[in-house]
């Protein structure tokens, strides 16, 4: 039993209470334009290992994070960890996400491509793998 149920009979609470909310709602997404209201974009890029092995070095130049443009830069992994290459990879894998803003999506586009040029990242292959290891 639910906590609307009693002893089998449903309780009906009346709907026409909620249609004033409904109605002004609709009525607000329809005013809602699906257009930009300023002219801005935005874009994140993650980045995975292209290959199998364990991170001995990711950095990001201080000079990207200082930039007004990166709303946000930050390493998921550190030296020392064991990363997958996809398709074996796991969310835990990934290697850094970034944000950025600009005037559009070309400008956003480049500006991921800027940092990811910008990267520091140097994977050493595994001692050895087998097909039971990620």
């Amino acid at each position: 039993m639910t906590g609307r149920e009693t002893s089998g009979t449903a309780r009906h609470e009346a709907p026409l209470r909620f249609v004033p909310a409904l109605v002004a709602a609709a009525d607000i997404l329809n005013r809602i334009s699906p257009s930009p209201a300023r002219g801005l974009s935005a874009a994140i890029q993650f980045l995975y290992p292209d290959r199998s092995g364990t991170v001995q070095r990711l950095a990001l130049p201080s000079r990207l994070t200082e930039q007004s443009w990166v709303e946000r830069l930050v390493t998921t992994s550190k030296p020392g960890d064991h990363v997958a290459a996809p398709p074996a990879a796991a969310y835990d894998d990934r290697l850094a996400h970034w944000i950025v803003r600009g005037t559009g999506p070309a400008q956003c586009a480049a500006r991921l491509s800027q940092i990811e040029d910008a990267l520091e990242l140097l994977i050493a292959p595994p001692a050895r793998t087998t097909a039971c290891s990620r």
